[in-house]
C-alpha cells in the first residue's frame, strides 16, 4: 500500500522542520512516523505550555509578596546619579548609625537598597521624596529629598545607632529603640523638609524620637 502525504500531514512552514516533502511517496512505515510527528510536537508544545504557566504563577506570587512586603522584595538599587547626589550630599560626614561603614553617605544609601511602594512620593513641582530600607535589614530605613537637578535637600535615617567599641574587646553595640536623625546643611532650606520627613518616620515607628545633625 502506498499513501501520499498530501491527504495526512499538515504542511509545517515556520517553526517544523519539514522532513518528508508533500509529493514524496513512501511505505506505510514511513507514513505511520510522518503521521506520529504532529502528535510528539503536540506533546512538546503542550509541555511548553505548561512551563509557562507555572513559570507566570510562581512570577506572580514573587510579585504579590514583594508588594504587600516590600522589604522581601528582590535586591533593588536607586539610579547610580542618587549615589552620587548622597555622596556629594555628606561629603566626607563620618557617624555610627547602621554599622555598615563609617561614613554617613554610604550608611544612608545602603539603607535606600530595598525601595518603599511607592519608591518616590512627590513633595512638591519640582521635588520628590525618595525612600527604601536597607538589604536584610529593613528595621534601618532612609529618605532622601530630591531637587529638580538630582541634588539631595534633605535627607533622615531610622536606625539603631549601631556602634563598634574597642573595649573590653572591639565588638558592635546597638539601641535598643530606633531614633530618626535629620541631616540638615546650615543656612539652606532644609528645615522646609523637617516636617515631611518626621512624618515619613511616624509612618514608619509610631512617636519615634528625633535628632537631628548638622552636614558641613
Amino acid at each position: 500500500m502506498v499513501l501520499s502525504l498530501r491527504q495526512c500531514r499538515p504542511p509545517y512552514r515556520d517553526n517544523v522542520r519539514q522532513y518528508i516533502p508533500l509529493e514524496e511517496e513512501v511505505s506505510d512505515s514511513a507514513a505511520a512516523r510522518a503521521i506520529e510527528l504532529p502528535n510528539r510536537v503536540m506533546v512538546r508544545l503542550k509541555d511548553q505550555v505548561m512551563n509557562v504557566r507555572i513559570t507566570a504563577t510562581a512570577f506572580f506570587a514573587v510579585s504579590l509578596l514583594s508588594a504587600t512586603n516590600p522589604c522581601l522584595a528582590a535586591p533593588w538599587i536607586p539610579p547610580t546619579h542618587y549615589k552620587k547626589s548622597v555622596e556629594v550630599y555628606f561629603g566626607g560626614m563620618r557617624g555610627e548609625y547602621t554599622g555598615s561603614s563609617s561614613l554617613t553617605g554610604e550608611q544612608v544609601f545602603d539603607a535606600l537598597s530595598v525601595p518603599d511602594t511607592p519608591q518616590k512620593t512627590t513633595v512638591s513641582d519640582q521635588t520628590i521624596l525618595f525612600a527604601g530600607c536597607r538589604y536584610h535589614s529593613c528595621t534601618e530605613k532612609a529618605a532622601i529629598i530630591i531637587g529638580p537637578q538630582d541634588n539631595v535637600l534633605s535627607a533622615a535615617l531610622i536606625s539603631n545607632k549601631c556602634r563598634t567599641l574597642q573595649r573590653p574587646r572591639k565588638h558592635t553595640t546597638c539601641d535598643e529603640t530606633p531614633t530618626l536623625t535629620l541631616f540638615e546643611k546650615p543656612g539652606d532650606t532644609a528645615h522646609a523638609y523637617r516636617e515631611i520627613l518626621k512624618d515619613w518616620g511616624d509612618t514608619k515607628v509610631a512617636d519615634i524620637p528625633v535628632e537631628y545633625q548638622v552636614v558641613k
